[in-house]
Order: structure tokens, then sequence, then C-alpha cells
């Protein structure tokens, strides 16, 4: 999200840091306001289908939608346009994002947003041993 706000050339600040004179480059940063949006694919963070055509996916997040705008109710609005124009099947992603710079919305719940708190919860029970099974000697909390 943060390289749309970028104005300067990328590769000049690469090099620039590089060779030591990044003191030296003028950074320039667009005054708009950003909203990126994941589209990511069904069932994500479960394991999605795989080699579903998009080019090809492996599932997972599969893209941001980043866009600008004066306000972050319309940087919000155009990247909600946007998601809404790319079709793939399967495609999910929240509406809810960038509404907490909107206003404070009380009554939003994770349920509103299209997360389900107990299927992430059985999710992070499934994976407990996996991933204890990666600790390595030494590292244990």
């Amino acid at each position: 999200i943060i390289m749309r706000l970028l104005k300067s050339d990328l590769y000049t600040i690469c090099m620039a840091s590089i060779n030591g004179t990044l003191s030296e480059v003028d950074i320039l940063w667009d005054d708009r306001h950003a909203c990126g949006i994941v589209l990511a694919s069904k069932n994500y963070p479960y394991s999605g289908d795989k080699g579903t055509p998009i080019v090809v996916t492996n599932g997972g997040r599969i893209l941001c939608v980043t866009a600008l705008g004066h306000s972050p109710a319309e940087a919000r609005f155009e990247a909600i346009c946007a998601s809404d124009a790319i079709h793939f099947e399967g495609k999910f992603f929240r509406r809810d994002i960038g509404l907490d710079r909107q206003s404070p919305l009380k009554s939003l719940t994770y349920g509103d947003s299209g997360v389900d708190i107990s299927e992430g919860n059985a999710f992070v029970s499934d994976i407990k041993d996996l991933v204890k099974s990666t600790l390595k000697q030494g590292t244990e909390q």
C-alpha cells in the first residue's frame, strides 16, 4: 500500500541506499490517502482451491487492490469498486477495511465483516501440534 504513495523513483532510492548516499535523495510522497483490500480465495485462511485459473494460484491471499483518494473514505470507496470489478472463482474480501478511519462504528463485529471466530479458533486448534513440531531446541518459550 505504501508504495502507491511513493512519488520518487524507487530505483534511485535503492541505488542511493546501496551507495550510502540516501541522505542526498529527495524522497517525495503523495499526500493522498491509500486503502488496500486483499482479495483471497474461498475458505481463506484454510487451504483454498489450488490451481484455480486467475493466472494460477496456490490459494490464500491472491492480490491486494490499492486505491488512492483525497480522504480515507474516497480511497476506501475506490478500492472496493476496483475489488468488485475483479472476478475469479471463490473471490472473498472484507468490506470493512478502512471503516475505522471514517467513523467509530461501535456495533461492527467480526461476523459482520465475514469473519467466523469459531472457524478461526478451530483452525488455530487444528495447527497447534503442527506448529509445535517445528520448534527447535532452545527456541521453546
